[in-house]
């Protein structure tokens, strides 16, 4: 099964779970509650009033290896998105900003493999949300005190 296959697959439309195809050709689902969304609209909102030259989004697909994840909230360059034109690319390269927002459904060892995987492919932060709202701010090298692309964004949701 590849990642069009399953964009396609009417049973899975309706479902209230993130759905993401694993490096297996594997479907995994994640629960999601009302919390979730609250962070990932603020998020949102907060990257968006800071940017004039990238695009924000939220439950972006992007193709990486032999998976296709979809982060919560994207940053992406305009550099990035010339090199996508067609709607129906995936990119194929992570985010310039990637951000995951935990749950009790996830694990910090799927946490730490998400950060590798985004920063890894390309990213040049990665942003994880724990389940009290503090932002941790991530680039291939280390943990930063805050993001460096956007010094003055919130450390808590």
């Amino acid at each position: 099964m590849d990642w069009n296959d399953l964009c396609e697959m009417k049973e899975l439309r309706d479902i209230p779970f993130k759905v993401e195809l694993n490096e297996l050709g594997k479907i995994e689902m994640s629960p999601t509650k009302w919390i979730h969304g609250s962070r990932q609209s603020d998020i949102a909102y907060e990257l968006s009033i800071r940017t004039s030259k990238e695009q924000v989004f939220t439950e972006l697909a992007v193709q990486m290896g032999d998976s296709v994840r979809v982060t919560d909230v994207a940053c992406v360059s305009q550099d990035q998105l010339k090199r996508f034109p067609d709607e129906d690319d995936d990119l194929t390269e992570a985010p310039m900003i990637s951000v995951e927002i935990k749950s009790k459904f996830n694990t910090m060892k799927e946490m730490e493999y998400k950060r590798k995987l985004y920063l890894t492919h390309g990213a040049e932060e990665f942003w994880l949300v724990m389940e009290d709202g503090k932002i941790r701010f991530f680039n291939l090298k280390e943990e930063l005190e805050s993001s460096r692309i956007f010094p003055d964004f919130p450390k808590e949701v």
